[in-house]
């Protein structure tokens, strides 16, 4: 298990050094079909695979990376001890 996660944490630092700086596939359409500016704008904690905190750049969104395997892990975890509890009781 703890191979798993120092892989994930690995993985995640290294494809930030990897990722593209074009648009993903979901903005490439909005502005091909022209819907790109019609959404209503928000915000999240990790907008544009980066953290508020950090300046843009692969630190940022490899810090990123890690915050979302860590909360991914958190919530298998938290799921795995609610149905063990359930399956107890």
């Amino acid at each position: 298990m703890k191979k798993l996660f120092w892989l994930s944490i690995a993985i995640a630092i290294s494809a930030a050094f990897f990722a593209s700086t074009r648009p993903d596939g979901l903005d490439f359409l909005a502005k091909k079909l022209g819907f790109a500016g019609k959404g209503i704008e928000g915000s999240a904690p990790m907008a544009g695979y980066s953290l508020m905190f950090l300046p843009a750049g692969a630190v940022s969104t490899a810090a990123a990376g890690i915050a979302g395997v860590m909360i991914i892990l958190a919530i298998f975890w938290l799921s795995a001890c609610i149905l063990r509890y359930n399956k107890q009781g």
